[in-house]
């Protein structure tokens, strides 16, 4: 954040956008064939605009959604793993990533997607609490704020509506939750038309946009134009975050298989254990990834498995720490599978984490410390 490097092709697109009325910001495709929640980069001209569009302000809101969905996901594995351990390397695999740190310090709505889809997760995974009892006067003030989210990121999407399937079963036996029900609906609703009027319907007319994802939807006109582009996103999903080079995705194209098999299992699993509710990350996450090729399908939201999903990889970090447990019952010899798993896993982590600190501390050493000292 510090280092300031120069604004990127995109970020300077962004900031075109910024400079423009703000009313044009709101109702008309943007230049340059970019796609933003609007009302974040509403909030982001204002903050920057004050300051006369410095760095490091237009780079302030996604440092802070970054710092907070830190804290937001940390939360998250403490209560999900069991085992410190595992919730401590999968914080690890957050503070490692390149790309988690890149992002955290650049003029994209990528690092509020991580926050808005943490914050709604940590909702759903407080709704099977209210089962029997009544919603507490905190917990229903966080689910009628939930379906803010969706202004500030079109990946909230993703969970707002697996919180109100919840709210819908939970309502089934409990009374007292049937009201919240009703006015979850209506402010999602609410805010859902807002978001398609002021960010999806003036987007879908930027023909240049969606041909710039052409390659990232998902076809049914035949088993190849099917596969191709779900296992091409599957494998990115797996080994995009680690590092910015080829050598990571080599290396890291080890996790491949055990995140699709910690998916498939741990959700199906979950699932079948709580009767089809949705409150825990192993069957969020499944769903998720379930919705992330529906939409593909249909052409609304591109499979990239890139920076597009970032979202998504705080649930691919937690599949990856939990598939270490069950590996245990499988042994290539005398050595478990386990043991193999974790011992590749914790030298690429290290691998990774140096890798990223001394990309971006080169960086604030060659560009900072001139400017503080000139």
């Amino acid at each position: 954040y510090f280092s300031q490097r120069p604004l990127w092709l995109d970020e300077e697109s962004i900031l075109a956008n910024i400079r423009q009325d703000g009313a044009r910001l709101f109702f008309y495709p943007l230049i340059n064939s970019q796609a933003f929640p609007r009302v974040y980069l509403f909030l982001i001209k204002h903050l920057s605009g004050y300051f006369g569009y410095h760095l490091l302000a237009l780079r302030f809101l996604p440092l802070v959604s970054m710092f907070l969905a830190f804290w937001v996901w940390v939360r998250l594995y403490r209560k999900s793993l069991v085992r410190q351990p595992q919730a401590l390397l999968a914080v690890a695999c957050l503070a490692s990533s390149y790309w988690f740190v890149r992002y955290a310090a650049e003029l994209k709505q990528y690092s509020m997607d991580v926050l808005a889809v943490g914050l709604v997760s940590a909702l759903i995974l407080r709704q099977k609490d209210f089962q029997e009892r009544r919603p507490t006067k905190a917990f229903v003030l966080a689910t009628l704020c939930a379906p803010l989210a969706i202004l500030f990121s079109h990946a909230a999407i993703f969970v707002i509506g697996v919180a109100g399937y919840n709210f819908l079963r939970l309502a089934e036996k409990n009374k007292p939750v049937r009201p919240l029900l009703f006015g979850y609906a209506a402010l999602s609703l609410f805010f859902s038309v807002a978001v398609y009027y002021i960010d999806f319907k003036p987007t879908a007319t930027d023909q240049a946009l969606f041909a710039y994802w052409q390659s990232n939807f998902i076809s049914l006109d035949s088993g190849g134009a099917f596969l191709k582009p779900l296992g091409e996103g599957l494998r990115k999903l797996g080994v995009f975050w680690f590092g910015n080079g080829k050598v990571f995705r080599f290396l890291g194209s080890f996790f491949i298989p055990f995140l699709a098999y910690g998916l498939f299992r741990f959700g199906a699993m979950s699932l079948r254990r709580n009767k089809w509710k949705i409150w825990d990350i192993d069957s969020l996450g499944l769903i998720i990834f379930l919705e992330l090729i529906g939409l593909a399908v249909l052409r609304k939201y591109p499979f990239t498995g890139g920076r597009l999903t970032l979202f998504f990889a705080p649930f691919v970090f937690y599949y990856l720490v939990k598939v270490a447990n069950d590996l245990e019952r499988f042994a290539i010899g005398p050595v478990k599978l386990s043991f193999v798993y974790r011992a590749y896993f914790f030298i690429f982590l290290v691998f990774c984490a140096v890798n990223t600190a001394l990309s971006f501390g080169i960086t604030f050493y060659t560009r900072s410390l001139p400017q503080f000292f000139n």
